[in-house]
């Protein structure tokens, strides 16, 4: 009977990290047990300020919201600007000696870590953590994976991410959109820039995985077929893979917020999409997904008019107004 696994998620917001039955203070640096699964996010540190996410995983956000507030110091009242601040995740940031505790014990135990943020390369604790990591590479199988929005090219933590020695290594890469789309729902990304890191990634790494991670919401849902036929034209080997998920929060962000009339266009623009599908060839089980997905779109054009959009609407004005954007499917 092997070992049971522990996992373990280690945030920026406290110092306390709690996994299964074990809580561990990062101060004395020591646990009973050690994990070998961990999930960590080192820091909220990330440049943008994408549609979905709040100032727990976004600096961007943080640093947003507050400018709003010193312009217009009533927006304190609005549900949307209290949302997304998440002013909690700031209460108690680890010192320098407490993330170095748990850098060791990382080190010293793991068999998975799974880097998040925050944007990790951005983030120098993934760099030091991929390190100690590396020197135990050859005695234990380790695997090592990342969540980016690849705006910035890492060289050293990529250089460390492609590594021959791990066990496995993958780089999940957030993308909502394709050109403008992209740049509305990851507020302040570059899609130029995206483009061209995607294509660095491509052509300069030989040990990583990558997988586009593509997650559906009101923003993108009518341009869902543009982000898989983007994906078409890349220079795909045996690495690649595509990942499909469906947003769940923020509620107001869910697609079947749009109405019968916008669900039925996504459903008749994926119908199409799937009967001329190139990368369903390529990946069986995406066909399969992409068929769940049309499936539930069309589920959803029988509930529709019993939906509520004011929610949706309320937000997306709201941040449009404060941002001047304009969300172009209104």
């Amino acid at each position: 009977m092997g070992r049971r696994k522990r996992s373990k998620v280690t945030t920026f917001a406290s110092s306390q990290c709690v996994y299964g039955d074990i809580q561990y203070s990062s101060e004395d640096g020591y646990a009973k047990h050690l994990p070998v699964d961990y999930t960590v996010a080192f820091s909220n540190k990330c440049q943008l300020a994408c549609s979905m996410c709040d100032a727990s995983y976004s600096e961007g956000i943080a640093l947003e919201s507050e400018g709003f507030l010193k312009a217009d110091s009533a927006l304190e009242k609005n549900k949307w600007i209290r949302q997304r601040r998440a002013l909690h995740a700031f209460d108690a940031v680890p010192s320098p000696e407490q993330w170095e505790a748990v850098r060791s014990n990382i080190v010293q135990s793991a068999e998975s870590v799974w880097f998040v943020g925050g944007e990790p390369l951005l983030i120098d604790e993934v760099r030091k953590t991929l390190v100690g990591l590396l020197e135990k590479a050859t005695m234990r199988r380790i695997t090592v994976g990342m969540s980016t929005n690849l705006q910035f090219f890492n060289e050293d933590i990529i250089d460390l991410m492609n590594q021959p020695d791990w066990h496995y290594s993958r780089t999940n890469i957030g993308l909502d959109g394709v050109g403008n789309v992209f740049e509305y729902v990851r507020h302040l990304g570059n899609w130029e820039l995206l483009e061209k890191n995607i294509h660095r990634l491509l052509s300069e790494t030989r040990h990583i995985q990558i997988c586009f991670s593509v997650v559906l919401q009101a923003y993108n849902i009518l341009h869902f077929t543009d982000i898989l036929r983007w994906i078409e034209l890349l220079p795909l080997d045996h690495r690649v893979s595509v990942a499909v998920s469906v947003l769940k929060n923020p509620p107001q962000l869910q697609y079947l917020s749009l109405g019968r009339a916008k669900i039925c266009d996504a459903a008749e623009k994926l119908q199409g999409y799937l009967k001329n599908a190139e990368l369903t060839l390529r990946w069986p089980n995406l066909q399969e997904r992409l068929q769940g997905i049309l499936n539930h779109l069309r589920h959803l054009q029988t509930l529709a008019p019993a939906m509520d959009a004011n929610e949706l609407t309320d937000f997306t004005q709201t941040m449009d107004g404060l941002r001047n954007t304009q969300w172009r499917d209104m």
